[in-house]
């Protein structure tokens, strides 16, 4: 809005027309308000001499670095442990799977040749270093990529070669007994079956 105030009296024709002029030229370009804000002298004092006294900037330089660097350090471990969780998530069930997968396969494959108990999954295990084993009776014929099928219920431990589909071995187990333990069972049943006759 333009503000027009005419103060000269009005008293002749050229007045008149120089006072039309001046309405023109006041239209023409807007009036402002030239108000200026103006913070309170006392806040304006107190921030102006604690950014002017040095120990007081250093102090509040670390103290915002500080803040910085725990938000940093806690927004970066918020996020590593999400994405140790979505890792250890999409691993777990994917090698249980495969594992799984990989037993029950094998379990048919050997089942054709030999009775398996059908309730139990094998615990199976690759042979990887067949010179290592080649001491215990069971694996003097094992060779590297043999597998070993282990059927803890049942006592039964096979070790099959998938190249060949070849059952190599096949041994009873005992599993959470010591030899101690085995060697009375042996003896009571070898004394039950001379009992019955």
């Amino acid at each position: 809005m333009a503000s027009i105030h005419v103060n000269e009296p009005i008293a002749d024709d050229d007045s008149i027309d120089s006072s039309a002029e001046q309405i023109q030229s006041n239209q023409e370009t807007p009036v402002y308000s030239t108000e200026q804000t103006s913070f309170s002298p006392r806040s304006n004092n107190k921030i102006s001499s604690l950014l002017a006294n040095p120990n007081a900037r250093t102090l509040l330089i670390v103290i915002i670095i500080i803040l910085l660097f725990i938000g940093y350090t806690a927004k970066n471990n918020k996020d590593k442990q999400k994405l140790e969780q979505q890792v250890a998530s999409l691993q777990q069930p994917e090698q249980k799977q495969a594992v799984d997968d990989e037993a029950m396969k094998l379990k048919e494959e050997v089942g054709q040749f030999l009775e398996l108990p059908a309730d139990e999954t094998p615990t199976v295990a690759t042979v990887v270093d067949a010179e290592k084993v080649k001491g215990q009776a069971f694996f003097k014929n094992a060779q590297n990529g043999d597998k070993v099928l282990l059927f803890a219920t049942s006592g039964k431990a096979i070790l099959y070669r998938p190249t060949t589909k070849k059952i190599i071995e096949v041994a009873p187990i005992n599993l959470g007994q010591t030899e101690g333990n085995a060697a009375p069972e042996s003896t009571q049943e070898s004394n039950n079956t001379t009992n019955q006759r």
